[in-house]
């Protein structure tokens, strides 16, 4: 709380960093806490729709230095209004509406319905198909 920056910044881009969603992430937001962030994953993607602070390229360090001067000299009353939007649409309340929906009224999945009763990855599926003939 008594920081005046978030930095989260990852080495490359993989499906991991990609696909992960980096709940200090989540800390920040709720200490209203200008971010620094690496691009192309989950988390820079909310810092992007909030404006909450700079996206910056991986492992370029002018780029880093750049942002942090960049955002530790931008006014803290400036995020104010856009940390209060991103708090409330991150609420548990709000993100869970989706899995709510599936439960309330679940369907099968594209691919599920494609390969009818056939279960399990389709690309598994063809080769034990192929292996054994």
């Amino acid at each position: 709380m008594e920081s005046n920056l978030a930095i989260t910044l990852h080495y490359q881009n993989t499906l991991e960093t990609r696909w992960a969603f980096h709940t200090r992430v989540l800390d920040y937001i709720w200490a209203g806490l200008p971010m620094v962030a690496t691009c192309d994953d989950a988390t820079s993607e909310v810092v992007q729709e909030y404006d909450l602070g700079t996206l910056v390229s991986s492992q370029d360090v002018d780029d880093v230095a750049d942002a942090i001067l960049h955002t530790l000299n931008a006014p803290r009353e400036n995020y104010h209004q856009r940390f209060d939007e991103a708090r409330k649409a991150l609420t548990w309340e709000q993100v869970t509406l989706p899995l709510i929906e599936f439960c309330d009224h679940p369907k099968r999945a594209p691919d599920k319905l494609f390969h009818g009763k056939k279960l399990g990855d389709p690309f598994y599926l063809n080769e034990i198909t192929r292996l054994k003939k």
